[in-house]
């Protein structure tokens, strides 16, 4: 049984200023650095001023995908833009969630954890 013909592409559903951050970080959680980049691009041209996506989202992208490209230690440096909203429930702890993950990534797992 092959692909529907109209079946939509999971990043081409919606792209808005509400949902393209948190697709960027699944997809590059999901190990997608490709369409992952290239939303993480996308939000730095559409949208250079916005906070969330800026301090939050596009740091916690570009460590997943650095330490996707084997370099976790550039991971961490990436997520120090995000590091005053880790404890924040507004963005579901996700910047203390991916930091834990780059340093497993990169055999720094006591580190990831303090």
């Amino acid at each position: 049984m092959g692909r529907r013909v109209n079946e939509p592409q999971p990043a081409a559903l919606s792209r808005k200023r509400t949902n393209l951050p948190a697709i960027a970080v699944a997809l590059a959680l999901a190990g997608d650095s490709k369409q992952a980049q290239g939303i993480v691009d996308e939000l730095h041209r559409r949208y250079p001023v916005d906070t969330v996506a800026n301090s939050v989202f596009i740091p916690c992208a570009q460590a997943l995908l650095e330490s996707n490209r084997g370099d976790p230690t550039q991971g961490i440096q990436a997520l120090q833009a995000a590091s005053r909203y880790e404890l924040g429930p507004v963005y579901f702890f996700m910047p203390i969630y991916v930091r834990g993950l780059v340093y497993l990534d990169a055999k720094k797992g006591q580190e990831g954890g303090g």
